[in-house]
């Protein structure tokens, strides 16, 4: 074994002599790299995860509510507007989904300019990479500040499109979640920002999602648990969601949980399985 060790400092496998010659320079030399590397953007390596100088800017505080009012003033929330849009075809679930989410937009003071939704874009960016080749489709979006989000942590804004049951902005269609009208395996992401308890059968959303997710798309959305509903989905327990998910082909990458009574509200980032990947490592 020594003897191997010899050798390979005698015939200079790893070519050190060379490495030594080449990073060889002058102090100068290097002060004068340094400042054309950042008058250039020369030999500046990009990280995965960068969405750009100018998302960025639009993501400070100030610079985020000015743009949001500004677009919720040309794409405001009007009811007249809505119900214009509607399509229910006698469905009493959807029409009381429908006049409930306007009364609540109504009485918010941020007028559907605030960021309850950027924890899930936040999810869903991770694991850092390429965001933009990648599609995304946000469900019940309602308005255009939350495409705006989308478009803050890296997706392109043609690869932005959103469904709720009106439309405000010519992105979002008009579409429930339990009958959507998408080709199978159309998109990479999928967010539900606080729009998971809107439905009527739990299950049926969850396959509809799994049918127009690409193998290995994401799905970011929040559930809650709460014994005194008497709504269905918020009657389903975890092992119960968990089976849902695994019959549907998820798998969980993230889940985090809060307690609040009578409530447990959950977040889940899930991925959908891609079968055709036999090298893929299962996640347990």
């Amino acid at each position: 074994m020594r003897e191997n060790n010899i050798d390979l400092v005698q015939k200079d496998v790893f070519k050190i002599k060379e490495l030594k010659k080449v990073h060889k320079t002058s102090g100068i030399r290097e002060y004068w790299r340094i400042i054309i590397t950042v008058i250039t953007g020369k030999g500046i390596e990009k990280s995965v995860s960068d969405v750009g100088l100018l998302r960025k800017i639009c993501n400070s505080p100030r610079i985020f509510k000015i743009i949001a009012r500004v677009l919720m003033f040309i794409w405001p929330h009007n009811p007249k507007k809505q119900r214009k849009t509607l399509d229910f075809r006698d469905n009493r679930h959807l029409e009381y989904v429908h006049e409930y989410t306007v009364t609540q937009d109504e009485t918010q003071d941020t007028r559907g300019s605030g960021r309850r939704a950027e924890r899930y874009y936040q999810i869903i960016s991770l694991p850092p990479r390429e965001l933009r080749n990648e599609n995304i489709l946000i469900i019940g979006g309602k308005n255009v500040v939350e495409l705006f989000i989308a478009w803050l942590y890296g997706f392109q804004w043609k690869n932005i499109s959103g469904i709720d049951l009106f439309s405000l902005h010519p992105k979002i269609l008009i579409m429930d979640m339990e009958d959507m009208k998408f080709p199978n395996e159309s998109y990479d992401n999928v967010t539900m920002a606080n729009v998971y308890g809107y439905q009527l059968d739990p299950e049926k959303c969850i396959s509809e999602i799994s049918r127009i997710l690409k193998p290995g798309g994401k799905l970011v959305f929040n559930s809650s648990y709460s014994p005194v509903s008497d709504l269905p989905v918020y009657q389903l327990r975890v092992n119960q969601i968990l089976d849902i998910f695994k019959k549907y082909n998820f798998e969980v990458l993230y889940h985090s949980n809060e307690n609040k009574p009578p409530n447990v509200s959950h977040i889940w980032s899930l991925q959908k399985k891609d079968f055709s990947n036999l090298t893929l490592d299962p996640i347990l």
